[in-house]
């Protein structure tokens, strides 16, 4: 061992820059009212890899998690049934926000953290997905399925849902997406 000196960092890690730190809050909004229903609708059984990803999920540090799992029902009244008790609840109608995780999905640990960055940095939007792709077989010539990226809310022949190209590192507004990882203001089913 090479001989040193230690002394405690009298400043610490998040004042030595407390400029940077803040714009990191700004930006998550970690210190705001972030509370999140998690709807996880399944027809049994899940893959454990999937369960072990939910599982790994970040959450915003003091924020309410409130998780549900919708069993044995077709996914969209899956949905509409969680979505009418989630509202009929005086404690979780008061949510903010209301995260759909599809069974078969297995979103980063940050994922969450993310949608929920980019959510308080647009208000304008009702939801915002993480890049989900439809199913579809890896082969040569196609490479598998298609970003649920539904429709160009600019093009003039509206509403379209054509599909649109992902961009690697950019938010890109659509008219429609899937639900397999996507997160909504509870308030637009007020």
């Amino acid at each position: 061992m090479t001989p040193q000196i230690i002394a405690p960092d009298l400043l610490g890690l998040n004042n030595r820059n407390f400029e940077a730190s803040l714009e990191r809050l700004d930006y998550t909004g970690a210190y705001k009212d972030l509370s999140t229903i998690i709807i996880v609708p399944a027809f049994g059984s899940v893959p454990t890899k999937c369960v072990a990803s939910w599982l790994s999920l970040i959450t915003p540090p003091n924020g309410k998690v409130f998780r549900m799992w919708p069993i044995g029902f077709e996914v969209g009244h899956a949905y509409s049934q969680a979505i009418e008790s989630i509202l009929a609840h005086p404690e979780l109608s008061k949510f903010k926000y209301m995260l759909h995780l599809e069974a078969d999905n297995s979103p980063p640990p940050d994922g969450l953290i993310r949608l929920l960055a980019q959510m308080e940095k647009h208000p304008e939007f009702s939801a915002i997905s993480g890049l989900y792709w439809t199913k579809g077989m890896p082969d040569e010539k196609t490479g598998g399925g298609q970003p649920q990226l539904w429709g160009d809310p600019r093009a003039a022949d509206q509403p379209n849902f054509r599909p649109q190209k992902p961009v690697a590192g950019q938010l890109i507004e659509v008219n429609g997406t899937g639900q397999g990882f996507t997160l909504f203001r509870l308030e637009m089913f007020k």
